[in-house]
């Protein structure tokens, strides 16, 4: 009879509220085991030198060291899967944000008022989180592997002002759309980008990608053009769509419910794109767990818009990627490290 395998798990935080929550919530399945439990980075350390976990939770900001510097020590020495924990603050949001630019997995919300009631609220979604984190494929070499270099072309061969780009991501989507929008160059086409995130998050992931790339990154609006050197991230209380005027892109937002629980949805903006089908739609699904953007990115497929997928290898959840590959609605399924690439060939019109 085969045994259940058991996850190592390591918790890490200074509030003995969220400790003994988590400790009491995940004794109680069969495939995860507690190794032990930390107030801060120094103790958790000491566990870690005789038990190395399959996977931690930890706190973004505790005494003495933060969870930023424990991060940066355990992803230099052995990586391994981390979720944050985090308040929905805006401080608080540009630390998670660079914890998963750095190596975490995943993070969850701390409530700002811990009450029992308040973590029974979201006991299913940190225990989903774990779980996809403890078999994510952060040890993997791919995953880690980094080029900042902007693609060099020349201005006069891209057509840009008719031409637009679509991303979705999910988890370890942080890394994912950093390490692709860096490498691009300031002409490209306009990019609408849908990031499963709260929305007291996506100010910062706009912020944070806007320092580090040639583009202008920010919070979608309603009804702007998507003009060659724009980024446009979807707010994370709206759906995000495009619209075609005048040979033009523009953006919409849409209220309304969570789509295959998600506000926003890949598949929103995605479908909108199939709508207006056509070759100078690129649409492109990142890492993630699930299958949001899956339909949506064959239909823009089967109304010949092009399609990349981020290969299995390089994906922190190879989810939203997969599904989307076995539908069909990939033309070219490849690693992160050269999605750059082929952005920059479709936009000088070279993509084959």
């Amino acid at each position: 009879m085969n045994e259940t395998r058991k996850y190592k798990l390591l918790i890490v935080d200074d509030s003995i509220v969220i400790r003994t929550f988590l400790k009491d919530l995940f004794a109680k399945l069969p495939d995860f085991e507690i190794i032990g439990t930390a107030s801060n980075p120094f103790h958790a350390r000491d566990i870690m030198k005789t038990n190395w976990p399959d996977v931690i939770t930890l706190d973004v900001e505790m005494p003495r060291m933060n969870g930023i510097e424990f991060l940066k020590k355990i992803i230099q020495s052995r990586p391994t899967p981390v979720v944050m924990i985090s308040t929905l603050t805006k401080d608080r949001a540009a630390m998670t944000l660079e914890a998963l630019e750095i190596g975490a997995v995943d993070y969850f919300p701390k409530p700002e008022l811990s009450t029992w009631q308040t973590l029974d609220d979201i006991k299913d979604e940190i225990v989903r989180k774990v779980r996809n984190a403890v078999t994510s494929n952060i040890r993997r070499k791919g995953v880690q592997k980094e080029n900042r270099s902007i693609i060099e072309t020349a201005a006069d061969h891209i057509q840009t002002s008719n031409k637009v780009i679509l991303m979705g991501s999910s988890t370890g989507g942080v890394q994912a759309l950093t390490q692709v929008l860096m490498r691009l160059p300031q002409n490209t086409p306009g990019i609408a980008i849908v990031q499963h995130m709260p929305a007291t998050f996506v100010e910062s992931l706009a912020e944070q990608l806007n320092k580090k790339t040639t583009l202008n990154v920010k919070v979608a609006e309603n009804n702007e053009p998507l003009t060659p050197g724009k980024v446009v991230v979807a707010p994370g209380n709206f759906h995000l769509e495009i619209q075609k005027r005048s040979g033009l892109f523009y953006t919409r937002l849409v209220e309304g419910k969570p789509v295959g629980f998600h506000l926003p949805a890949v598949n929103v903006l995605f479908l909108s794109a199939a709508r207006i089908g056509g070759p100078e739609i690129l649409g492109i699904i990142l890492t993630g767990m699930g299958e949001d953007g899956a339909q949506g990115i064959l239909q823009m497929r089967l109304n010949q818009s092009r399609t990349i997928g981020q290969d299995q290898e390089s994906s922190i959840v190879y989810g939203m990627p997969k599904r989307a590959f076995e539908l069909g609605g990939v033309e070219y399924q490849i690693s992160l490290p050269n999605i750059s690439q082929k952005i920059v060939e479709f936009a000088e019109g070279k993509l084959k």
